[in-house]
């Protein structure tokens, strides 16, 4: 019984590993792929210092068909996304929400215009884009619901992280088709 249910554990693991990379579709299909970090190294409200790499909602524009998809973080702040490899897009908000270790729901969500390209039959890599909150000051508190509002001086930045987007592949499938394929890099930044 025990061998069973590590060979379902083992399963189970395999199938979610590989599913945060699409596959290709047809030979013009193109993987975009970045990550997205929230960093908070004056402290999350309340709380400590920390990073937040998982589970922020990316809301992607395809400009050339004027409409609009989300994306999720995953490990490490990573995400993708097929393309036909003609269409133009940017990474236009994004937004995330939790309970704090305080108790308290914190949510986050700003916009951006952060518009790139995709070539055809290839990886589109857009690179690491960093948003830091600095120095936090509680703004106002309305006592009657306990809402609580924060000033943060944001700032982002962008950074070149091709080697580390290459093992975030691997580790999500060895096998992947993607990985001999041309990686075409247009790093996200204002």
């Amino acid at each position: 019984m025990k061998s069973l249910k590590a060979l379902f554990l083992v399963a189970v693991l395999g199938v979610l590993s590989c599913a945060g990379i699409p596959k290709p579709e047809t030979p013009q299909d193109t993987l975009v792929v970045g990550s997205f970090v929230l960093d908070f190294p004056d402290g999350f409200f309340d709380d400590p210092p920390r990073a937040i790499t998982s589970g922020i909602e990316l809301t992607i524009t395809n400009t050339t068909k004027d409409s609009s998809f989300s994306v999720r973080t995953g490990p490490n702040g990573y995400y993708s996304f097929l393309s036909n490899g003609s269409d133009s897009f940017s990474l236009t908000s994004f937004f995330y929400e939790e309970k704090t270790l305080s108790s308290r729901r914190a949510t986050i969500h700003g916009t951006l215009d952060m518009p790139f390209e995709t070539n055809a039959g290839q990886v589109r890599y857009v690179g690491k884009v960093t948003v830091i909150y600095q120095r936090p000051q509680r703004t106002y508190k309305n006592t009657g619901d306990r809402t609580i509002y924060w000033a943060f001086e944001p700032s982002v930045s962008s950074a070149n992280c091709r080697d580390e987007m290459i093992e975030y592949i691997k580790s999500m499938d060895p096998e992947c088709e993607w990985l001999s394929r041309d990686v075409d890099e247009q790093i996200l930044g204002y």
